[in-house]
């Protein structure tokens, strides 16, 4: 995780994009195989800021962490459904 606080301005930023993932969750995946364990993602997520336009990039994120999730017969759990990590925005409480 790149925290935003503490990067050098000279410091050039990492593309998050498919590649990266791939290559972030190949240990991982190495691990399980190597010890015959399945492997559990507990908890991922984007803000839900970034989905309110193209350019803030969460839908594809999420695709490409789905895509790579289930290509690689990886449990995970996605954080949270609704709310500021959600897909959706706060549904009104139901009476």
């Amino acid at each position: 995780m790149i925290d935003f606080f503490q990067l050098d301005p000279q410091d050039e930023l990492i593309r998050h994009d498919r590649d990266f993932l791939a290559e972030r969750m190949l240990a991982g995946i190495q691990f399980g195989e190597q010890n015959n364990v399945p492997i559990n993602v507990g908890e991922f997520g984007v803000f839900q800021t970034t989905f309110l336009s193209p350019e803030a990039g969460g839908a594809r994120w999420v695709t490409d962490m789905l895509d790579l999730l289930n290509e690689n017969n990886l449990n995970f759990a996605y954080w949270d459904y609704h709310g500021s990590w959600g897909l959706y925005p706060d549904l009104p409480a139901l009476s």
